[in-house]
C-alpha cells in the first residue's frame, strides 16, 4: 500500500508542477523571434518525442499559450509556441494586434509563411524531437497561419486550424499542400462567411489533399478560448471547445502515430481557464469591422 501511495504522490507532484519553459531566440531575415519551448520528461536524442507547434491568435505569444505548451509537454510532446511577430512585438490592444498582424499577413503572406517555416526548422533541429512526427496547431489568426504553412508545401505531419481564416491570396498554392489538414470552425463565426467556407471546400475538393472540415453548431469565432466574451461574435462555447479538442487530439494521435486516448480535453480547458482567471491581460480583444487579415 505504501508503495502505491508513493507512486500516486509522485504522479501528483509531476502533474501539478508547472513545466519549465526554455525561451528560444532565432533570426528570420532581420527580425529576431522568441518562442517558448516546453520539453516532456525523458525526451532525449535517444528517445525523441513527437512535437506540437502552437501558433497564437493575433495577440501573439503569452501566458495562455505557454500553459498550452506545458500541458502538451506533460502529455509527452515537445511543444513550442511560435513567435510570428518578433521578440519586441507583443500587442496590448486591438489596434496593436491589427497592425502587427497586418505586417506579416498582407500581400502574398510570404512573411507569415517564412516565419512559420523557420519555426518548423527550429523544432526539427532539436535532438529531442521525432522529426517525422510534427503537427502545427493554430488559433484564429494562427489558424490562418497554419493553413498558409501547409500551402507553402511543408512536409510536417499535419496542421489543425481552430477558428482560423480560410481565404488565401494564393489559392493555387492549395495544390502544393503535402500534409493533412483538420479545420475546426464555428458555424456562427461572423469573420468567416458561408462564401468563405464554400470556396475553401471547393478548393480542397479540387486537390488530392487529405483534409477534414468540422463545423460546430452555435459556435462563434474564438469558441475554444475561455477569454472570449463578446456575445455573438467571439464567445467561449464549452461544448464546442471540448469536442474540438477531442477531435484535435484524435487527429494528432493519428498523424504522430501515438496513442492519445489518455489525453483529456477537459484537462487542457481547465488549465487554460485557470490561466485566464489569473491573468486579466489575456483577451481575444473585440474587433472593429473586419480587415482581410485582421482576424483576432
Amino acid at each position: 500500500m505504501c508503495k502505491y501511495l508513493l507512486l500516486l504522490s509522485w504522479w501528483l507532484a509531476v502533474s501539478l508542477t508547472a513545466q519549465p519553459l526554455e525561451y528560444v531566440r532565432y533570426k528570420v531575415g532581420d527580425a529576431t523571434m522568441e518562442s517558448a519551448l516546453a520539453m516532456p520528461e525523458g525526451a532525449t536524442a535517444e528517445s525523441p518525442r513527437p512535437a506540437i507547434l502552437i501558433v497564437p491568435n493575433w495577440m501573439g505569444p503569452g501566458a495562455y499559450y505557454d500553459t498550452m505548451a506545458r500541458e502538451f509537454a506533460q502529455q509527452g510532446f515537445v511543444a513550442m509556441t511560435v513567435d510570428i511577430y518578433g521578440a519586441d512585438v507583443r500587442p496590448k490592444t486591438a489596434k496593436d494586434a491589427a497592425e502587427a498582424a497586418g505586417k506579416v499577413g498582407t500581400g502574398d503572406r510570404s512573411t507569415m509563411r517564412n516565419r512559420l517555416i523557420a519555426a518548423v526548422k527550429q523544432i526539427r533541429n532539436r535532438p529531442e524531437v521525432d522529426k517525422q512526427h510534427i503537427v502545427a496547431i493554430g488559433f484564429s489568426f494562427g489558424g490562418t497561419g497554419v493553413l498558409e504553412l501547409a500551402r507553402s508545401g511543408s512536409t510536417i505531419s499535419g496542421v489543425v486550424s481552430f477558428h482560423g481564416g480560410l481565404s488565401t491570396p494564393l489559392p493555387e498554392d492549395n495544390r502544393k499542400i503535402k500534409t493533412s489538414l483538420l479545420v475546426l470552425q464555428g458555424s456562427r463565426d461572423p469573420y468567416v462567411t458561408m462564401e468563405d467556407v464554400l470556396k475553401f471546400l471547393a478548393q480542397m475538393k479540387d486537390t488530392e489533399v487529405q483534409w477534414t472540415f468540422v463545423e460546430y453548431s452555435q459556435a462563434t469565432h474564438a469558441f475554444t478560448n475561455p477569454a472570449a466574451k463578446e456575445k455573438g461574435k467571439e464567445e467561449y462555447n464549452e461544448q464546442a471547445a471540448l469536442q474540438a479538442w477531442e477531435d484535435a487530439y484524435d487527429f494528432i494521435g493519428r498523424m504522430c502515430e501515438v496513442d492519445t486516448s489518455y489525453m483529456k480535453e477537459a484537462d487542457m480547458l481547465n488549465a487554460l481557464k485557470k490561466t485566464v482567471a489569473n491573468d486579466a491581460s489575456i483577451t481575444t480583444l473585440p474587433t472593429q469591422p473586419e480587415e482581410p487579415i485582421g482576424k483576432p
